[in-house]
């Protein structure tokens, strides 16, 4: 069953770069390639984790793709006439004066000194010791999956304004790159970007690499296809694309004991990346045959909005983490992320999964072609949103990062505070 699914993707990969006319940049593409992916290497670990597949994971993973598709035909429809490059354009240049930049590199140092000394303060709270990855993975471990010590409110607080600054310039960066070729000569407006990479890679929070990867994705196809329409070469940029996802997994790969990754000194790379990419399939399967059924309505799922209510005094459901069970497989650990379908399963059964993940598939068809077809010049905003809530789409065969994140109280300061930054630093600066 689970080759079956393999072909199955392989041609809904296929079928969704020819039916919406090689748009790389597609919801159902993206998603049907990247699950196409993950599937992959899952089968490479074939033997070791007997992944051979449900009946019923079949159906969910095969609804999954089908969703997108058919919602991607839909809205796609509804605002393009039938054709891929109606709308094409120019962009304005966005220039930000260079103290504005010295300032946000400022603040993004003192955030990340302020997160190193929060991490020691905790080191030394929990008595850990020894070499700079053993200390990150105790600080890690003490901080993600209990509840009884974690990293000051207000330096949380600051690393999401630090985040929200990356997106923004990275976002300048390749807008000016766009509009002109000297445009990628102006590094220095990735300066904020690295700092807050490396920021969050001493915390040990490797996934934020891939968010803002394929945030910049988005934001540099959408202004491309919207500055050259037809004359763009899908294919090639497809095969740019695939060779910088091999690089970013290799680095990925390669910096996992600078995140704390203590313990996969031995894995090879493929080994590593199966674990992290395939892992969730397994489990996923694993948990509809010994599921783990949610004793609070939305508990995995909606989290974050009980954390609020928790904080107000509203609830008094006890303060839970976020993080699932670990499981085996013949003695081999799988981890413990399964999906986005899994939380949308524990919480509300299969009418979750068609309810939950066909909100997913709705929103991230509708909001792509609403932007698609559109003058971007008049709606940046929009881009720039888009683009970081993207990652609910990327990572969706590994966990869900839709609900959780931006079905929140938190999720509204945040896009405040991003009107604020774009509203002052582009709105007002374009010409």
């Amino acid at each position: 069953m689970t080759e079956l699914l393999w072909a199955t993707y392989l041609i809904m990969t296929l079928f969704s770069y020819i039916i919406f006319q090689k748009d790389i940049a597609a919801p159902p593409f993206i998603f049907c390639g990247l699950y196409f992916f993950s599937i992959t290497m899952a089968l490479i670990s074939k033997e070791e984790w007997q992944v051979a597949i449900s009946d019923d994971s079949f159906i969910v993973f095969l609804f999954g793709g089908l969703i997108f598709i058919v919602l991607g035909v839909f809205f796609r429809g509804q605002n393009s006439s039938g054709s891929v490059w109606k709308n094409t354009g120019s962009l304005d240049a966005i220039e930000i004066p260079k103290l504005i930049t010295v300032i946000i590199i400022i603040i993004a140092i003192i955030t990340g000194y302020m997160q190193y000394q929060a991490n020691m303060e905790i080191a030394a709270k929990i008595g850990a010791s020894g070499s700079s990855a053993l200390v990150l993975a105790a600080v890690r471990e003490a901080t993600s999956y209990g509840t009884e010590i974690s990293i000051p409110s207000y330096i949380v607080q600051m690393n999401k304004v630090l985040s929200i600054f990356a997106y923004v310039w990275l976002f300048i960066y390749i807008n000016n790159g766009v509009v002109c070729i000297h445009g990628w000569r102006r590094i220095e407006k990735l300066v904020p970007v690295c700092i807050y990479l490396v920021n969050n890679l001493l915390s040990g929070n490797r996934l934020l690499l891939l968010y803002i990867s394929g945030a910049g994705f988005i934001y540099y196809y959408l202004m491309l296809t919207f500055c050259c329409g037809i004359k763009i070469d899908s294919g090639k940029i497809l095969r740019r694309v695939l060779t910088l996802f091999i690089l970013l997994m290799i680095g990925f790969y390669g910096v996992r004991l600078l995140a704390g990754r203590v313990g996969s000194e031995e894995s090879a790379l493929l080994q590593y990346i199966s674990l992290y990419a395939g892992g969730p399939i397994k489990l996923f399967d694993m948990f509809l045959e010994a599921p783990v059924v949610s004793d609070l309505w939305g508990k995995e799922t909606f989290i974050a909005i009980h954390k609020n209510l928790q904080a107000l005094g509203l609830e008094n459901y006890p303060v839970y983490i976020a993080h699932k069970e670990f499981r085996e497989v013949n003695g081999v650990g799988v981890g413990n992320v399964y999906t986005a379908y899994r939380a949308w399963f524990a919480d509300f059964g299969f009418a979750g999964i068609v309810i939950l993940g066909g909100a997913v598939a709705t929103f991230y068809n509708y909001f792509y072609y609403k932007l698609r077809f559109s003058n971007l010049n008049q709606h940046r905003f929009a881009l720039l949103i888009y683009g970081y809530m993207s990652s609910g789409l990327f990572l969706h065969s590994i966990d869900d990062d839709f609900y959780p994140y931006f079905v929140s109280l938190g999720f509204i300061s945040i896009f405040l505070i991003f009107y604020a930054v774009y509203y002052f630093t582009i709105k007002l600066r374009s010409k």
